[in-house]
Order: structure tokens, then sequence, then C-alpha cells
């Protein structure tokens, strides 16, 4: 983190985010007035008010997602994420295309699904920290990874059926590898936005796949994303549509990282774990497919 970020709480990064990227609007959840910042509190008209905690976040949801999304999944994701290269060509894929969009303007963009806001901050370092960069998840143990990178991203604990903002808000919305409400991006999408949404395909760490089938700890290692996919082009005839593949190595503590944070595995007890990072190999693929609609 750069010096002046550092030297300052959580809590007063997020005031200083707020204060230097008006551009987005957020709503009260529970009558949809705006909410507008007063200290440490957001708060509207109607008096609702939801206090930022001691990490410099707030909780704009009804209730938060309690399941396996905790903390060490999500440390596991930013290991990935932020320190492995399986992302890289998926993150320079998608600076190309947002950048015919900030060339001459700051952007609102939304992580729908952020978790521990490592694909945001990532972009902090490629498009500038002049953009409004806002990232939401339902599982408050993300989130409170996420506030690591207060004062470069807002990061809120929200929910995708209900978002905490007013309409047309967004430049981007982002929904990588997570579940998707259109009703509500259609919302919060500005008129002349885009929505890029990334979806697996049958060779995203089919490595993990092959090795789970040789084992016994999986039937078979077939995937399809095609009932996704129709469901997007259903809402979003005009879609384009692109693909990143690549193979990287990692090394054994990021390949445990990856065993961590893959759903498929979350059901193996550990020596299963351990059985499954000897066999897997040191090479993983990525298989994605991007879908960008106006």
């Amino acid at each position: 983190m750069e010096n002046n970020l550092a030297s300052i709480s959580k809590s007063e990064r997020t005031i200083n985010w707020f204060q230097s990227h008006p551009t987005v609007q957020l709503q009260c959840i529970h009558c949809g007035e705006n909410l507008n910042l007063k200290g440490k509190s957001l708060i509207c008209q109607s008096n609702h008010q939801f206090d930022m905690n001691k990490q410099g976040y707030f909780f704009l949801a009804n209730k938060a997602m309690s399941n396996r999304y905790d903390q060490a999944l999500f440390t596991s994701r930013r290991q990935i994420i932020s320190q492995s290269p399986l992302y890289d060509a998926l993150h320079d894929k998608l600076e190309i295309i947002l950048r015919p969009y900030y060339s001459d303007k700051s952007l609102s963009i939304l992580d729908a699904g952020s978790g521990e806001g490592s694909h945001l901050y990532r972009f902090t370092q490629t498009l500038g920290t002049q953009h409004s960069l806002i990232g939401i998840d339902l599982a408050k143990a993300g989130i409170h990874l996420a506030s690591d990178y207060n004062g470069y991203i807002l990061s809120l604990v929200a929910d995708l059926t209900r978002l905490p903002f007013a309409n047309k808000q967004f430049d981007v919305i982002l929904s990588i590898l997570s579940p998707a409400n259109y009703e509500e991006f259609n919302r919060v999408l500005k008129e002349e936005g885009h929505l890029v949404k990334i979806l697996p395909n049958a060779a995203y760490l089919k490595e993990i796949r092959d090795a789970m089938v040789k084992l016994g700890y999986l039937d078979n290692n077939q995937y399809e994303n095609d009932s996704v996919l129709e469901v997007f082009l259903q809402h979003y005839p005009e879609t384009k549509i692109e693909r990143v593949q690549d193979t990287v190595a990692l090394n054994t503590i990021q390949r445990q990282a990856l065993v961590e944070m893959t759903p498929l595995t979350w059901r193996l007890t550990d020596q299963e774990r351990q059985s499954l990072l000897e066999e897997m190999g040191t090479t993983i693929s990525l298989d994605l497919t991007i879908l960008i609609a106006n």
C-alpha cells in the first residue's frame, strides 16, 4: 500500500474514498432513498442508518451469507488472484476491453461478487485510482478481507437481489465467475454502460477435475456452461463474445491455495486433498468466456 494510505486507519481511508469519488449514489435498502455519508454513518432522509464498522466497511444487506465462504477460502483466493499468474491473461484481456471506455473519463465500475477484492485492486494498478471501483459480496468474510484495500476501492456487504445503489450509476458491471441478477444489473447500469460476465469453459481447471476422477473423488470430468450462456444471450442478444485461454505453472503453495478455494474440493478430507495435490501436476489451465453486453 502507498504510505499515505497505510499510515491512516481503514475507516479514514473509506471516508477519504467517499470524498474523492462522489459519482456513485448509494441507496437505502429499506426505503430506496439516497444514502449520504455523515461522519462514519450512511443515513437516508427516513433516518435509516448504517454505521461503518471498525474495518471501515458498511453492511448494506438484510443478512450475510453463512456457509463455506470463510476467511481461509478468501485468503487462498487472494493468493491465487494476486500472487500467482493464473488470472493474468484474464486481467490483460479485461484491461484491453475497458481501455476504450476510460480513455477520456473516469469510470464507475461495480464488481458484483467481489469477494476479497483482488480483481478490483488489480484494476487500480492497471487503470488507475481515479475510477470509482466498488465491490459487493454477501460473504462478510470476503468484504472483511477486502477492507485491506480501503481507500483504493469501496467494499460493501450487499445482496445481488437488492443492490444498494440508485438507478443508472455504473459505466461497467463485472460478474466474474459469480451468480448474476440481470434485473438489478439493468437497473443500476447506465444507458451507455456495459455488462461484462466471465464464464468458465470445459478446460477451466481441468487438471483438478481429471485428478479427482482418477482418484475416484468425482464421477466425471465434464463441465458445460451452455445453460448460463443461453440465459445471458436471452437478456442481451447483442453480446460480444471473447475467449481467454492460458496454461500456467503454479508452485506448491499456489496449488494448495487453488485447491482450498475451489468448490469442487470442499467435501474432501485433508488426506484426500493431499493426494489430489500429488496427482494434479504443476500446470493449470485457464479457459474462460468473456461476454460483453451493451
